[in-house]
């Protein structure tokens, strides 16, 4: 357990986008489709820098229209008050979640702003893992389209939320990080889904 703020140094982890099922998300009961997000992909969602999401054409997410809400699944830490400070906890206790960015997210959807978790030894909950009243980010499509891998722009690869001088360049590295089973690689041209994103209302 550790006091108000959880400082330290905190040893960033990468988590791979999937789809897992999502029972129940806020005041929607029906069956949700999650996006797992790394903490650099979470903040690009929440700052609109991140408009388009290209997956597998095997990937569930390929299946959902427009007008269709997914979550993004985030690694959290459960914590709770006690004592007159924040302490980690386990899942079962937690009276809310802090994100990396240092954001905190209670069981009622309250949100206020705290200092990040830096210390790599604390309670992180992979996102796959992440409860649904935690979700701090939902996404609506607003439009899909098939198209070549490869058929991705300048104007495209930034709005995946790459920047720089060469956002197409960053976007292959990416993608290949996350997806390096043989036909789904850049070289490999695989078709895919272009998804494209704006933050929900309420999200």
């Amino acid at each position: 357990m550790v006091g108000t703020g959880w400082g330290g140094k905190w040893r960033r982890t990468a988590f791979p986008t999937a789809l897992v099922p999502s029972r129940e998300l806020g005041h929607h009961r029906a069956m949700i489709a999650r996006l797992i997000a790394d903490p650099a992909m979470a903040r690009a969602f929440l700052s609109g820098a991140k408009r388009q999401v290209r997956v597998p054409l095997a990937s569930p997410l390929a299946s959902l229209a427009p007008g269709a809400v997914v979550a993004v699944a985030e690694a959290v830490v459960p914590g709770r008050f006690a004592s007159g400070g924040e302490v980690a906890t386990d899942l079962r206790r937690a009276g809310h979640v802090a994100f990396a960015d240092g954001w905190r997210r209670d069981r009622e959807g309250a949100m206020w702003q705290g200092r990040p978790i830096l210390d790599a030894a604390e309670k992180w909950l992979a996102a796959v893992h992440m409860p649904d009243w935690a979700c701090r980010v939902r996404l609506e499509i607003t439009g899909v389209r098939r198209e070549a891998l490869q058929a991705i722009t300048m104007g495209d690869a930034r709005g995946e939320g790459h920047r720089g001088l060469f956002p197409r360049r960053a976007f292959v590295r990416w993608w290949d990080c996350n997806h390096p089973l043989t036909g789904l690689r850049w070289a490999d041209g695989p078709e895919v889904v272009v998804l494209e994103v704006q933050l929900a209302l309420g999200g």
